[in-house]
């Protein structure tokens, strides 16, 4: 059973695809070149990379959050504080948690929104708000080829497996690629910089 999941898991992570919102297909490499160049840029313009999934993709997001701020030395934010968190659940809807943390979203900022099913409601609402406020959105998703998240982004990463367990994973190891960091990263790192993975209200 190990042998035959772990085919599994390999071949759809071979067949990972890559688009922009108007469903034209990235080289891989050159996806991850133009993210990765954006990511290292959020230092120098002072920008938040947010990121935001339900459940084991929040898990997901909080592990890529620590490599971001650890190896690029730049702020990082899962908007996963849970008293705010339940405040927005219990005053407006749990659809809204992400979206209105993510109204002060600006153009220096970038977004990764992880939802295995690409149809979460509170993961397309968050993304809706933070493209109203100019961020570059990053979305990874799997299930239908068709889901709403892998609409939105500038860079759509989807899985064509319906498997949860091999989603889920498999987004762990692309983001791990993009937050793993070059030799060079660490030379962002000066006496006055303060970075945190920033999950206080």
């Amino acid at each position: 059973m190990i042998v035959k999941r772990l085919a599994e898991f390999t071949d759809v992570l071979s067949k990972t695809v890559i688009t922009n919102s108007n469903a034209i297909t990235y080289e891989p490499q050159t996806a991850y070149n133009l993210i990765r160049l954006a990511i290292k840029g959020l230092y120098k313009t002072q920008g938040t990379l947010y990121l935001i999934g339900n459940g084991g993709s929040n898990a997901i997001c909080l592990h890529a959050a620590t490599d971001i701020v650890n190896n690029y030395v730049i702020k990082s934010n899962t908007l996963s504080n849970s008293s705010l968190l339940t405040a927005i659940s219990n005053d407006t809807g749990y659809d809204r948690v992400y979206s209105t943390q993510l109204v002060c979203a600006n153009p220096s900022d970038i977004l990764i929104a992880v939802s295995s099913s690409g149809e979460s409601k509170n993961i397309i609402k968050g993304v809706q708000m933070a493209l109203l406020g100019g961020a570059t959105v990053i979305t990874f998703s799997g299930f239908h080829h068709n889901n709403q998240l892998r609409k939105l982004g500038k860079f759509n990463f989807w899985l064509d497996s319906t498997d949860y367990g091999i989603v889920e994973i498999g987004h762990s190891f692309l983001l791990h690629l993009l937050t793993d960091g070059d030799n060079d990263d660490h030379t962002y790192i000066n006496a006055n910089c303060c970075c945190v993975i920033d999950d206080s209200v």
